[in-house]
C-alpha cells in the first residue's frame, strides 16, 4: 500500500483515505467518510487506482451520484501497481481525494 500512496502523491493527490477490507463492504469507514463529504459538496475530484477501490458493483451509479454533487472520478488503472500485486486483491483500498 505504501507504493500506491507514493504513486498517488506523484499525481498530486492531496489526501489519501485508506480502508481495510474489500470494495464489497459498503460500511468501510473511509468510504462512508468520502461519501458524506461528496454528498455535502466538499470534494471536487476523486482519483482511484481502479474502480474496485470504491465499489465492486454499481460503479457507474456511484459516478452519477458523485457527478450530481459536483465531484468527478478519475480512474488511473496503473499497470505497475496492478502487476506488482500479481492478481491479488490488496487488503487495503486507497480512496484518494483531490480538492
Amino acid at each position: 500500500m505504501k507504493r500506491q500512496v507514493e504513486y498517488l502523491r506523484q499525481w498530486g493527490v492531496q489526501e489519501v483515505i485508506t480502508d481495510t477490507g474489500s470494495g464489497l463492504n459498503e460500511k468501510r469507514r473511509g468510504f462512508l467518510r468520502l461519501l458524506e463529504r461528496v454528498l455535502h459538496n466538499e470534494v471536487d475530484k476523486v482519483v482511484v487506482l481502479c474502480e474496485d477501490s470504491l465499489t465492486r458493483f454499481g460503479f457507474d451509479t456511484l459516478r452519477r451520484v458523485f457527478e450530481a454533487h459536483g465531484t468527478t472520478i478519475e480512474v488511473l488503472n496503473h499497470v505497475e501497481i496492478k502487476s506488482s500485486q500479481q492478481g491479488r486483491r490488496p487488503s487495503h483500498d486507497n480512496i484518494p481525494l483531490l480538492r
